[in-house]
């Protein structure tokens, strides 16, 4: 098997059919595993029919367990790791895609015995799915590694560290592609789709990270954030230049 997609979830209903849709558009993804941290809004009812199509249509499997959020981000991330069974992983949010070069790069990772993980750029879709805000790109993520090569140890952010104790949020070494400094591969990035979530789906996000406690927590993890963090997000991206998404970049 090439690569597993995982994926933690709560209460993603209105991301998650745009996610799963990309997933199984992608012939390099063989699998599909899901953690649920304990959804009420119908999520967990989605997965259920995903999991039982796929598997009446002979196609990619989906497989998904609830597991509730008692400890950390990390914690809920490397439980889904234990599930893949993937030569290679590639970590995904509900609403996040990639782009088409990804899935290219994808099918070529079972031949690059010199390469343990992939780092790639971050788009923001703003203020739909068609367009993006050039001028706010985050840091190149380690979304792609081997199985077994990394795990996750941070409380709030999704920054896995490999086996041998290196930060691959930064990580540099010649088994680490930097995709923005590979021409066959400049295209390789993560569409970030969060600014298009409902006011309802943002104050449910910050609901749960009150509930979890992660404001207090998240300047360590490198990010200070509150309870009004990602509306006045939103807000500042309502100034900012946007730009059609290249052709490209579309599925």
């Amino acid at each position: 098997m090439k690569c597993s997609a995982c994926l933690c979830v709560h209460n993603e209903i209105e991301m998650l059919p745009r996610c799963l849709a990309y997933l199984y558009s992608v012939p390099a993804v063989e699998e599909v595993v899901v953690v649920d941290s304990g959804s009420t809004d119908g999520t967990q009812d989605m997965l259920m029919e995903w999991q039982l199509g796929a598997a009446w249509d002979g196609l990619k499997p989906l497989q998904w367990q609830h597991r509730p959020m008692t400890g950390t981000f990390g914690d809920q991330r490397n439980a889904c790791l234990d599930m893949a069974s993937g030569e290679w992983v590639l970590t995904i949010d509900a609403d996040e895609t990639y782009t088409p070069a990804v899935g290219k790069l994808l099918a070529e990772l079972p031949g690059r015995p010199d390469l343990n993980a992939v780092r790639l750029g971050t788009v923001t879709l703003f203020p739909d799915e068609t367009h993006y805000a050039p001028d706010f790109m985050f840091d190149p993520h380690p979304r792609i590694f081997r199985n077994g090569f990394a795990r996750f140890r941070s409380r709030l952010h999704d920054c896995p560290v490999s086996v041998d104790g290196r930060e691959l949020h930064s990580a540099a070494d010649n088994d680490v592609l930097l995709c923005w400094e590979s021409p066959p591969h400049v295209d390789c990035l993560l569409l970030h789709a969060q600014m298009l979530k409902s006011d309802a789906a943002l104050a449910s996000k910050v609901a749960r990270w009150q509930e979890l406690d992660l404001f207090a927590s998240s300047a360590g993890d490198g990010i200070q954030v509150d309870p009004g963090f990602w509306h006045r997000r939103r807000e500042a991206f309502e100034t900012m230049r946007v730009e059609p998404i290249p052709e490209r970049w579309r599925m």
